[in-house]
């Protein structure tokens, strides 16, 4: 009961997540702190240079959790 919101709005999370994994990321993307200010510079590194085509490719990086890509 003490972590009920928290266990809520996790499966909330994780209910988008899959229903959203196969959506394609634009390969001209650009991946800048301006663009995405709430990821890590190393995350954004890592993007990058992998340049994943769906949500599901950029959530298999080392370093990347689904929960960084939400």
């Amino acid at each position: 009961v003490k972590y009920s919101k928290y266990l809520e709005r996790q499966i909330k999370e994780m209910d988008n997540w899959r229903k959203n994994q196969d959506v394609r990321i634009p390969p001209d993307m650009v991946y800048t702190a301006e663009s995405l200010p709430s990821m890590s510079s190393e995350e954004l590194e890592k993007l990058s240079a992998a340049r994943p085509a769906t949500f599901h490719e950029a959530s298999q990086i080392s370093g990347l959790t689904p929960h960084s890509l939400v």
